[in-house]
């Protein structure tokens, strides 16, 4: 879910749009990870190999892209190797970013992917991002001495200082200083980001029910028969779920919650954001009996949506940085929950809150499938506004 896929051209655009956003509100933006760092698990040790011509037309091609249309100040080094080199010290690949896509900003190294500091400094490295995760600050009194006694000239220092100056004016950090104590209309972000989350929301299937009528929208003029919803499943009663690792985003009132299975990762709990899918589909339809069922028993659940007019079933995938999915499947046995909800009650809806694409066995026995990824601040009131 960090990461924008795996077609160059979309994602070329996608990121470039979004450095693009972040840099007009004069925040430095930092292109990652460079290059080929394509994967969680084993992240430290992976090796990636390509001949010229096939990285230029996949994993380069979408930062080149992302570069000449978002033009960010920085680009940050992964921390896989590239044909054998660590990337923050590849001089071929820091190469290609500095001299043949002549970009003018600096490259800095992912937190703990720095390894060295003559080799490092010499093949493009202009920044020590995280010393702490690499246990050494090897661009601080090491440089130094490294400059000192002529292994570093001092024009590749001026380079670094120049390059950092650079998109530090550039981005107006330096003219338009943050400053503390300021104001935001927190109404009118929610608002936004509500807006943008629809906008994102993809709907995957909507079928014709017996009443001849798609399965969505939930409307009453269109289904005068929605008397009682039954809503299941993912603390649909909480909020709305994140993204778990460097990445993860604590608007106002989010909350913590244990996982349920174990997943190893270097950052971060399972956190939800407020507000709660259930009380935004209670809000769309005061006429309606709106229950919950936490899914955590089947056959309850089951029972529940047997009587009930519609169902809505909320399905989650809980991803975070360091590791990787295991597979496909929706975790805790949601795929039998929703097969045994769908069983009960043929016009079920599933609402999807996953980090990436899943598989979904019980597609055929559902009319109704949504797809909100990890719907951030407003997200439940989006997802409401989907489905109504």
């Amino acid at each position: 879910f960090e990461y924008s896929g795996e077609d160059p051209l979309l994602a070329g655009r996608m990121v470039g749009a979004t450095i693009a956003g972040v840099q007009s509100a004069g925040v430095l933006s930092t292109l990652k990870h460079f290059a080929f760092d394509d994967q969680e698990n084993g992240r430290m040790v992976l090796d990636a190999r390509a001949g010229e011509a096939a990285a230029r037309e996949s994993d380069l091609l979408a930062f080149e892209i992302a570069l000449e249309d978002g033009r960010p100040g920085a680009v940050m080094a992964g921390y896989s190797r590239i044909d054998g080199a660590f990337a923050s010290q590849d001089a071929a690949l820091l190469g290609i970013v500095k001299d043949d896509w002549r970009f003018p900003g600096f490259v800095m190294s992912d937190w703990g992917a720095t390894h060295s500091t003559a080799p490092a400094a010499l093949a493009g490295l202009d920044q020590q991002s995280g010393e702490e995760f690499d246990g050494v600050p090897f661009f601080g009194e090491p440089l130094r001495q490294a400059v000192g006694c002529g292994t570093v000239p001092a024009a590749r220092l001026d380079d670094m200082a120049r390059r950092i100056l650079v998109s530090n004016f550039g981005a107006g950090i330096i003219d338009r200083p943050a400053r503390p104590g300021g104001t935001f209309d927190r109404e009118a972000d929610i608002a936004a980001a509500r807006r943008i989350e629809a906008s994102g929301i993809v709907l995957l299937r909507n079928e014709r029910l017996a009443d001849g009528n798609a399965a969505l929208p939930l409307r009453q003029d269109l289904h005068q028969d929605l008397r009682r919803i039954v809503v299941v499943g993912a603390h649909a009663d909480l909020g709305v779920l994140s993204g778990g690792g460097s990445s993860q985003v604590l608007p106002h009132a989010s909350r913590a919650f244990p996982r349920e299975q174990p997943l190893h990762t270097t950052i971060g709990l399972k956190y939800y954001q407020p507000g709660a899918p259930l009380d935004a589909i209670r809000a769309r339809a005061p006429g309606t009996q709106v229950d919950f069922i936490s899914g955590d028993d089947q056959t309850k659940a089951a029972e529940a949506a047997r009587g009930a007019d519609r169902a809505i079933v909320f399905a989650e995938q809980w991803m975070a940085e360091s590791r990787d999915a295991p597979d496909l499947h929706l975790p805790g046995g949601q795929d039998a929950l929703i097969a045994a909800v769908a069983a009960a009650n043929p016009r079920t809806i599933v609402v999807l809150e996953t980090g990436s694409a899943v598989a979904m066995p019980w597609l055929a026995a559902v009319p109704g499938v949504v797809e909100a990824w990890y719907p951030g601040s407003g997200g439940a009131e989006a997802i409401a506004d989907v489905l109504f």
